[in-house]
């Protein structure tokens, strides 16, 4: 049995004789069990500065410091100080930290915008196993203009399939039944898909139906889908070996080569082995699969309502549906306890969830800077993202999103929200329900039907910036299957101060 874990008193004697593992447990503890701002908070703050300045505790400290100010992105300047902290955790090459740097670089708010040192982090990640961010080294490269490469998108994918992640096995079958990147091949691209079904992938066994039709591959497809079972089978201890750590290694963990000459051995002719050793996957086609949205056709001047086609890409829909899976809450769990009390939960009965800075991923990011392109809109003036979700009988009865003049200023005098009116609602759709599920602007006799895959948006306000009655909206009960919702709000400002600063 494990010895009791230290007391208060014993860590505040060890702290105060300057062991810095003494600073690091009281200092977190601290800060778990205390609200920002308060004079045993900012204890913590500096128990946890103090540990980071060298020692063995250092790295944690800079990473807690880093997360803290991540979650509290109201607190003056948290924006720049979070910055600071994930600066020198990364320099202490922490995981978490190269990640979440990774998602700044992306979001470009704190920070400039990065794309390419967001993907040199990200590959930093990848080399030391970790699945998913090998397989959103595939994602970046075949969604932001910035680094976009078809061909090393079919590689970074076929790289995460060595590692074993199910969803790179999706993405990559999407790139051979697409022809992106790669030569098409349907068969193998079949194979890929259904492997992912098997391991539970959303879409999967759909794609598969779709876009891998044909006389003659079955037996082909059937072939490839063995193979892929018995690689997968063969290289489980190998996989065992990147379990990742705190801290990752500067150099490319010993069994990734392994694994990727295990997987190029697959047999197929477009998966070859580099000089160097790494996997790539060879083809003449270097085009990217179509992910352009189509553009704004308005439905309406009053309010001013417009959607767009095929805004979200399958995949993207796949990973944000994957990112809520077993997260989602009722209004009255997720609903903020700020100026408007949870007022969602007096009209919304489904479940939610939203993304912050903390836990959303290149995704979520690179959906955002997509409204944001699409919009002409500030990056530091959008909302994070939220999923909501309904079931049949759900419904979000009549309600406007715009914001009473008095609830803007209580927000800012006390929840540091200084982001002003809420100027435009953006909704994208994730999965269309089979029946019901409209938009409905009941005074202007207005109706949105929701294709998977497409955006709507409507103003809030009429062009002067008053609140527009117009705008009530109504998202009509579903019928039947399920309507899944990714949305946002383009704000006035910028919500937070230090991001009004540094824009």
């Amino acid at each position: 049995m494990s010895a009791n874990p230290p007391s208060i008193a014993q860590l505040e004697q060890a702290a105060a004789q300057g062991n810095e593992m003494a600073m690091l447990q009281l200092g977190s503890r601290l800060l778990n069990n205390n609200p920002p701002g308060t004079a045993q908070c900012q204890r913590g703050l500096e128990l946890l500065r103090k540990a980071a300045d060298g020692g063995q505790a250092a790295s944690s400290a800079q990473w807690l410091l880093s997360a803290f100010y991540l979650h509290n992105l109201s607190l003056p300047d948290s924006i720049p100080r979070a910055v600071k902290w994930l600066e020198r955790a990364v320099k202490s090459r922490v995981g978490l930290a190269l990640d979440r740097m990774a998602n700044l670089c992306l979001r470009g708010v704190g920070i400039e915008y990065q794309p390419e040192r967001a993907l040199e982090l990200l590959r930093q990640l990848a080399d030391a196993g970790f699945q998913h961010s090998a397989w959103e080294v595939g994602y970046l490269t075949s969604t932001l203009d910035e680094v976009l490469d078809a061909q090393a998108s079919a590689t970074a994918f076929a790289r995460a399939c060595a590692l074993g992640y199910p969803l790179a096995y999706y993405s990559l079958g999407l790139r051979f039944a697409y022809g992106a990147g790669v030569q098409q091949d349907l068969a193998f691209a079949r194979a890929l898909l259904l492997y992912a079904d098997e391991a539970g992938i959303s879409d999967a066994g759909e794609a598969a139906g779709e876009l891998t039709t044909g006389d003659g591959l079955a037996e082909p497809a059937a072939k490839w889908t063995a193979r892929l079972k018995q690689n997968h089978a063969t290289t489980a201890a190998l996989r065992q070996q990147l379990s990742g750590g705190f801290i990752i290694p500067a150099a490319r963990a010993a069994a990734i080569d392994r694994l990727e000459a295990n997987f190029a051995n697959l047999g197929h002719a477009c998966l070859t082995l580099s000089e160097a050793g790494r996997l790539e996957v060879k083809g003449d086609n270097t085009e990217a699969p179509p992910t352009r949205p189509s553009e704004w056709h308005w439905l309406s001047e009053q309010p001013r309502v417009a959607t767009s086609s095929d805004f979200l890409t399958r995949e993207e829909r796949v990973q944000i549906l994957r990112m809520v899976n077993g997260a989602m809450m009722t209004p009255e769990q997720y609903s903020a306890q700020g100026v408007r009390g949870g007022a969602e939960s007096q009209f919304f009965n489904g479940t939610g969830m939203a993304f912050g800075t903390a836990d959303s991923d290149t995704v979520v990011r690179c959906i955002e800077r997509r409204v944001s392109a699409w919009t002409g809109w500030d990056m530091a003036a959008i909302d994070p993202c939220s999923v909501i979700s309904y079931k049949p009988g759900q419904e979000y009865r009549p309600h406007v999103d715009y914001y009473e003049a008095q609830e803007i200023a209580a927000m800012g005098n006390q929840i540091g929200d200084y982001g002003g009116q809420r100027v435009i609602t953006f909704l994208m759709c994730l999965q269309a329900a089979e029946r019901g599920g409209e938009t409905v602007y009941p005074d202007a006799d207005v109706t949105v039907t929701h294709a998977t895959g497409s955006a709507m948006m409507h103003y809030n306000v009429l062009p002067d910036g008053t609140p527009d009655p117009l705008s009530l909206h109504h998202g009509w009960p579903v019928a039947a299957g399920e309507k899944w919702v990714l949305r946002t709000t383009l704000r006035e400002n910028a919500r937070y101060r230090a991001a009004i600063a540094e824009s």
